[in-house]
This record gives C-alpha cells, sequence and structure tokens, in this order.
C-alpha cells in the first residue's frame, strides 16, 4: 500500500480521545513522559531564591533565574517558588525542568518587551546546511547530499526547496523534520521516510534539486519541562511577545501552565518534535492583528510534528490552536488536539491555516465565538466528536485558503444554534466528508457546499430546524457567481423542523451541481411542498417525507 492511501486511511480510523484533565494532580509515569520528567529528576534541583530571585514582583528577577538555570546545567530542575518573579528573556535547554507550585502561586511576570518570556530549545540556524544532489522522491528512506562530512547519526534536519505551498504567504515554503539514521559520503540514511511537498493533485512530490532542495541541521534540545506556573505579561498591545518559544526541541512536555495577557501567542511550537502540552489555561491574549499582534493560545509554526495539546482551556484569545507554516520551511503535520475547550474566542477557535496536514480535532468544544467553531484551510484534517455551540458564523468552515484543501473530515460532531450555516464547505475543497453529525437551530443553511467543493458527501446526519434548507448544494458563492460542484452526495439523513422554523427544503441542489445522489434521506414537520429541489444533474430516490397531513411522501 502506498504512502499516501495509508495515510488517508488514517483520517476514517477511530482516534484514541485523551482525557487527561487529572493529569495536573498526578505526577506522569516514564513512559508517559517520554523521558523528560525521569531525565530531569535524575539530576539535582535548585531553588531560585538560593540564586537572589526575590519573587516580590518588583524586583527584576532575570539574573538571578539565570544563574539557577546555569546551575543545573544539562539536567536537573529549576525550582520556583510561590511569589511573582518579574523577569524576561530566560532560556532553557536539554534536560532542564523550570517547576512552580502552581498556577496563581508562582508567576513569571515580563518585565519588558523583549519578544518573549520563555525560550525552550534553540533557534533554527541559517547555516550548517547542505544542498541535495539528486531529488528527494516521497516515500524515499535515503537522501544524496553535496556533503555529509557535518552530519552524524542522530541529527535531526529540516529537508526543504523553495516550493510555495500556500499563494497567501509568497515566502511560505514546503519542509519536514528528519532523522539520521546513518551517514555515508553523500548519502544520509533516515530513520523515516521522506513524505514530500504538497503536490496539487492531493498527493506528494520530490524536494527538487531545480527548487534549491537541501537539508539544514538543527540544534535539537530535548527532554524540557514546563510545569506548574502562571506567565503574565501587563503591557500587551506594546509588542509581539510569546509566554514560552519552543523551538527545535524534541520530547518535552508543558504542563498546567496559565498563559496571560500575551500579544504574540500563550505558547508557539516552531520546528518541534514530540512535544505534549497538558492541561494550560490560555486567556486574556490580545487580537490586534493589523498591527502584527495575534494573541494565538498555542501557534504550531513551521515543520513541527507529532505534537499534542490535551485538556487545555482557552478564553478571549485569537485562535485557540492554530497552525501555520515559517519562512525557513515546514508544515506541521500529525498533530492531535483533544479534550480542549474555548470561550469567546475572536476568531475561528481550532484552526488551521493552508500549512497543515493530518490534523485530528478530537472532543473539543467551542462556545459563543465571534467567527467560526472550528476552521481548517489545509489538507487531511479530521474533526471528530467535536461541538460547537453559538457561533458567531460557521460551526465549521472547510476551505482551501491559497493551498489545496482537501479531504477533510467531520465525524460524530454537534452543531448548536449557528449564527449563520452550520457547516460550510468552499473555496475548491475537495472530497469532504460530513458523518453522524448534529445540526440544530442554524440560522441559515445546515451544511452549505459552493464554490466549487467537488467531491462532497453527506452521510447519516441529523438536521433540525435549519432557517433556510437543510443542505444546499446551489454552487452559488459569495457575489452570486456560479462554480460547478460536483460529485455531491447526500445519502441517509435526517431532516426535521420540530420549532415549526421557516424550514421549507431538505436538500436543494442547484443548476451547477455536475453529478451527484440524494437517498435514501427522511423527513417529517418541514413547510414547504418542495422537500428536494433538484433542478441540476443529481441522481434521486428512496427518499420520503411526512407532510402536513401526516401522509408519507416518497421522492422520487
Amino acid at each position: 500500500m502506498s504512502r499516501r492511501s495509508v495515510l488517508s486511511a488514517a483520517l476514517l480510523t477511530p482516534v484514541p480521545l485523551l482525557h487527561d484533565r487529572a493529569a495536573a494532580a498526578t505526577p506522569l509515569t516514564t513512559a508517559e513522559a517520554t523521558g523528560s520528567e525521569a531525565v530531569a529528576q535524575a539530576g539535582q534541583m535548585v531553588n531560585v531564591r538560593d540564586y537572589g530571585a526575590v519573587g516580590d514582583g518588583v524586583t527584576i528577577d532575570t539574573e538571578a533565574i539565570r544563574a539557577a538555570i546555569a546551575a543545573v546545567g544539562s539536567g536537573g530542575i529549576v525550582y520556583v517558588p510561590a511569589g511573582s518573579y518579574k523577569c524576561g528573556g530566560l532560556v532553557i535547554t536539554s534536560g532542564i525542568t523550570l517547576r512552580g507550585d502552581g498556577q496563581g502561586k508562582t508567576t513569571l511576570l515580563m518585565a519588558n518587551d523583549s519578544g518573549g518570556l520563555l525560550i525552550a530549545g534553540q533557534p533554527i540556524p541559517k547555516s550548517h546546511t547542505t544542498m541535495l544532489s539528486a531529488d528527494a522522491e516521497p516515500e524515499s528512506a535515503e537522501l544524496a547530499v553535496a556533503s555529509s562530512a557535518d552530519i552524524s547519526v542522530g541529527d535531526w534536519l529540516l529537508l526543504t526547496d523553495t516550493t510555495v505551498y500556500d499563494t497567501n504567504y509568497a515566502t511560505r515554503i514546503a519542509g519536514e523534520m528528519v532523522q539520521v539514521a546513518k551517514v555515508s559520503a553523500g548519502t544520509i540514511g533516515l530513520v523515516k521516510a521522506v513524505i514530500g511537498v504538497p503536490a496539487r493533485n492531493g498527493g506528494w512530490q520530490a524536494y527538487s534539486t531545480s527548487s534549491s532542495a537541501k537539508v539544514t541541521r538543527l540544534p535539537m534540545q530535548k527532554d524540557i519541562v514546563v510545569e506548574s506556573l502562571t506567565m503574565r505579561w501587563n503591557s500587551p498591545e506594546t509588542g509581539n511577545n510569546h509566554g514560552i518559544s519552543m523551538v527545535c526541541a524534541t520530547n518535552s512536555l508543558v504542563r498546567d501552565v496559565e498563559f496571560v495577557g500575551f500579544d504574540g501567542a500563550g505558547l508557539s511550537l516552531n520546528t518541534c518534535h514530540n512535544v505534549r502540552v497538558r492541561n494550560c489555561y490560555m486567556h486574556d491574549l490580545t487580537d490586534d492583528g493589523d498591527n502584527g499582534r495575534y494573541g494565538y493560545g498555542v501557534n504550531l509554526g513551521g515543520a513541527v510534528q507529532n505534537c499534542t495539546i490535551s485538556g487545555c482551556h482557552f478564553e478571549k484569545v485569537r485562535h485557540a490552536v492554530t497552525t501555520n507554516g515559517h519562512d525557513i520551511g515546514g508544515i506541521p503535520r500529525f498533530i492531535t488536539i483533544s479534550d480542549c475547550n474555548a470561550y469567546d474566542t475572536t476568531n475561528a477557535s481550532f484552526d488551521t491555516h493552508g500549512a497543515g496536514e493530518f490534523i485530528t480535532f478530537s472532543d473539543c468544544s467551542a462556545f459563543r465565538n465571534l467567527s467560526y467553531s472550528f476552521s481548517t484551510r489545509s489538507r487531511y484534517t479530521l474533526f471528530r466528536g467535536c461541538r460547537s455551540v453559538m457561533s458567531a458564523l460557521e460551526g465549521f468552515n472547510v476551505s482551501s485558503g491559497g493551498t489545496m484543501g482537501r479531504e477533510c473530515v467531520i465525524d460524530s460532531c454537534t452543531v448548536e444554534r449557528a449564527g449563520r450555516y452550520g457547516i460550510q464547505v468552499r473555496e475548491g475543497h475537495k472530497n469532504a466528508r460530513i458523518v453522524n453529525t448534529a445540526i440544530d437551530s442554524p440560522a441559515s443553511h445546515g451544511i452549505r457546499g459552493t464554490y466549487g467543493c467537488d467531491g462532497l458527501r453527506v452521510e447519516n446526519c441529523r438536521l433540525t430546524d435549519c432557517g433556510r434548507s437543510a443542505i444546499d448544494a446551489t454552487g452559488i458563492g459569495w457575489g452570486d457567481t456560479a462554480l460547478p460542484t460536483a460529485n455531491f452526495v447526500v445519502l441517509g439523513c435526517t431532516f426535521s423542523n420540530p420549532s415549526g422554523y421557516n424550514f421549507k427544503t431538505a436538500v436543494a441542489v442547484g443548476p451547477s451541481i455536475t453529478s451527484g445522489v440524494v437517498g435514501d434521506n427522511r423527513g417529517w414537520g418541514l413547510t414547504g411542498s418542495s422537500y428536494i429541489y433538484t433542478p441540476g444533474n443529481a441522481v434521486v430516490h428512496g427518499n420520503w417525507f411526512v407532510d402536513s397531513t401526516n401522509s408519507v411522501v416518497t421522492i422520487p
């Protein structure tokens, strides 16, 4: 079976749901921490007060905390007891745990507009690069390079070329992290095979020497832990500051941390691998996009891979979680966000930009946001068991943005009282599936497919009290510009109108539909007589509705 088949099939495979809200009060086992906590606890523990930290919220404690960090070297616990420590520009690296006494007890208060409170890891270098001497094909486990002299077994490399995968961001180029398994003259063997550059047909293409394909050796840090404290920025709207900027880190953990007031992101993960974020609380972050201050909760940037975010709570942020690319190169892949809640976000609560592949949102909820609850602009996104309540616009927005969005799956989700559509699939997103999902009382259509969203399938869904037609595929986009919408399928859905709204039509299939099937659907209580509107080319069979006289109407 090809890599594409395996990865695509993964979207339809049940995803384990993580319910670990209690983890904040229970130490991780060695297996759970993947070495992080075990390595840190094997070293010494130092108390920042022993190095001169005061913790009164007034004294600048930066140098004292730096001295404590330096004292543990490459392995140990830096303990920050209860208090408020004014500081900034802290850096921790491999094997170091930064531990407080708990949220609201230990506070790190950012002292100045320094760009960030804490850097965990090392910056991505612009040197230590080696050009490829042959194309790196998808599924290849070897790279041919001009020189392997600077590369060792176990190193992490950033593999890139100059292909721009998102036309909305002309400097964002493709890339992924790979780890070195063996080295010989001019050849690098990899632990796992190359995935590749996203291709317009939905697969992947080679990193090409004609597009300046290269590898950059990353200064990866490992076994970093930050836990049990509050991070606060009291002067938002004066810069672009992160609470934690974790860069080039692997096998690391952020747990039980509160982030308040930052205007960049509470937590920024860039080109990281196997980082776990658990039971964090992020709130009151600045959203001022016109001035480059976005107030993200968690921002996943560059070639971040195999990371999990679970049990977190977000309130008054721009996006609770989002994915982004990076000018140095990279696409976020294989990210799982589970058991998280978001309230009163100013943009889509849970989101992917065009950068992203195989992002899973599992058992997440969004309430009262000012835009969409869930939004994806990327490829192979899975939403399973998620809930949207009172979104200002759509509960779920599925699009392509400036990329090649395709094959999103919305499975076993609920949408309640959406301010516009329950779910919209648009901008040419290919082969989206909506299954086993309930939509209740949207202001307009329950599900709308438009802007050439080929291959949309809606199966076994329940739509109740819709403001307009339950499922609309007229092919009309903003500005009433008709675009073809092909291969549209609605099967096994139920439609009801217990509240007596002006809910007339179950399925509206417009003349721009080039092919489609509407079959085996059920409905009752609708106020119109044209339950299925099909001037297009859809095949209609086996549908029945109960009319106002309690008679069964079969269509066709």
